[in-house]
């Protein structure tokens, strides 16, 4: 559990940067909130000048947001992989993510810069669901907004255009809602499959650019899927034009990502036919060789639980309640979290309530959690009497352009080629035997971190705040006594103080540091 707790935004990058040779990285069963891009990976030239690229990385059954928009003018996106091949998400909630600065342009997640074969999966994407404060919200992308060519691989040359962006992606089985712009975005994405996917809330899909090719099927969604300014696809089997009417009446909260099933599905069930290439649905369910479910469910094998995505790694599934809270995703055992406890939502232990969305709670609205003290909203937790951790203000439609709508961010922009690293934590020149580990390391370091300040303190620099307080993201307890529920953060004011108590973090493998300024 990691936020960002800079007093501004723009020296909050990254929770974690993947650079260089870091192959094999592993990011799995975390929340993370409050940065510009949670998760940042791209190349970077070794000593020699040669430029180096981290690929076959996975981030799984991850809980990724913000508490409020980020104003700044960078690049705000919450999975950010610039460069590298195969890589995978899979199973994470994405949420809240709005650029308050700059172009007011935001992405839950893309891939780009030259990478190939990344597959996006079984994520479920609520662009606006506590914070509808507006800006222009995009779901996931191959190409995002582009490259500078001197960053893309494999030429790296400022000579070379970036083009491709992405080759042979992948986007099956992913529900995404509440979006201002497109859902998925296709930017010089050559040979892309959208497959099965369930749009709500979103102007549609776009295939743009001459190199933008592949097909969609099996899709369901309001709007269209366009072909822009060159782009080409085949289309299969999609049910598309619809409303945000046709939604609620066969789900019970679609616009929130609850996708349970209230109504008549006869436009979806048996309706598409068997692909190899979508052997399961987005709840992991195997799906039947006869004809099948359009979109991202195959109902015809019943109903499923949508939030937080199911069949993640290790702590996803259901949540469950123990004395003095509720988690959403996550065990919950008297004192402490329960093993295996869920990311996604937080365990909550005696005395307090879990930092994260709750099940069913309204948008920015606190709903109660048991324990002394104690409350949570899908905006953050809060102490008794205090306030949310964000606002929830009328949402407003971002502005679109070009034919048929879409996204209106320009194809050319460069990224902020940031390989110093930013404020979070960063892995470089890791080997592929210890680049799935390093996750696993910091978190074991971070809970001795805590054990330590916890047995020594009540309230340590990152624990909830007692009656009348707010705390950022976390739970509550009494005035004085309150037991933290969630991981370490430590607040900017006292940050290198803390730093100076932390020794282990030079010792982290690979390469794995974290700056000073605002997490870890």
């Amino acid at each position: 559990d990691v936020q960002g707790v800079c007093a501004n935004d723009s020296d909050c990058e990254h929770a974690f940067h993947v650079m260089g040779p870091a192959s094999g990285f592993v990011l799995r069963s975390c929340r993370i909130r409050d940065f510009n891009a949670q998760l940042k990976v791209n190349s970077a030239p070794d000593a020699g000048g040669a430029w180096q690229t981290p690929n076959a990385g996975l981030v799984e059954g991850c809980e990724v947001s913000d508490t409020h928009p980020r104003n700044t003018s960078n690049p705000t996106t919450k999975l950010n992989i610039d460069t590298g091949d195969g890589w995978i998400v899979r199973a994470n909630f994405l949420h809240d993510f709005h650029k308050g600065g700059g172009d007011n342009t935001s992405y839950g997640a893309f891939m780009k810069s030259g990478g190939k074969n990344g597959l996006f999966e079984r994520n479920l994407v609520v662009c606006s669901l506590a914070d509808q404060t507006g800006g222009t919200r995009i779901g996931l992308s191959f190409g995002g907004g582009g490259t500078g060519a001197q960053y893309c691989a494999p030429a790296f040359d400022p000579n070379v255009p970036c083009d491709p962006e992405h080759t042979n992606g992948t986007l099956r089985n992913n529900l995404i809602a509440s979006c201002s712009d497109v859902g998925v975005y296709l930017n010089k994405a050559k040979g892309t499959k959208v497959l099965y996917n369930s749009l709500v809330a979103t102007s549609g899909v776009d295939f743009r650019f001459a190199s933008t090719t592949g097909e969609a099927d099996g899709n369901v969604l309001e709007s269209k899927i366009r072909p822009r300014d060159g782009g080409t696809f085949s289309a299969g089997t999609n049910l598309t034009d619809l409303t945000t009417a046709d939604f609620l009446g066969w789900y019970s909260d679609p616009l929130v990502g609850s996708f349970h099933i209230k109504g008549d599905l006869s436009k979806l069930l048996g309706k598409g036919s068997p692909r190899a290439d979508v052997p399961d649905d987005y709840c992991a369910r195997t799906r039947p060789g006869t004809p099948t479910t359009l979109g991202a469910l195959e109902s015809s094998l019943g109903d499923c639980a949508t939030v937080p995505p199911p069949g993640a790694g290790a702590g996803g599934g259901a949540g469950a309640t123990g004395a003095g809270g509720t988690a959403s995703g996550g065990g919950a055992g008297k004192g402490g979290s329960a093993a295996g406890g869920g990311a996604m939502g937080g365990a909550t232990g005696k005395g307090g309530s879990a930092g994260g969305a709750t099940a069913g709670g309204a948008a920015g609205t606190a709903s109660t959690s048991g324990g002394a003290g104690g409350t949570s909203s899908t905006a953050g937790g809060m102490g008794k009497g205090g306030t949310a951790g964000a606002a929830a203000a009328g949402g407003g439609v971002g502005a679109q352009g070009g034919s048929g709508g879409g996204m209106n961010t320009p194809s050319g922009a460069a990224p902020s080629n940031d390989t110093s690293g930013g404020c979070g934590c960063r892995v470089e020149n890791a080997s592929p035997s210890h680049g799935g580990l390093m996750v696993v390391a910091a978190a074991v370091l971070l809970a001795t971190r805590r054990r330590r300040e916890r047995a020594s303190r009540h309230n340590g620099l990152a624990g909830g705040r007692g009656s009348g307080g707010s705390s950022s993201g976390g739970g509550s307890g009494s005035s004085s006594s309150g037991e933290r529920s969630t991981g370490l953060r430590v607040h900017a004011s006292r940050a290198v103080r803390a730093w100076q108590r932390t020794p282990w973090a030079d010792h982290l493998p690979g390469g794995l540091g974290c700056w000073p300024c605002c997490c870890c």
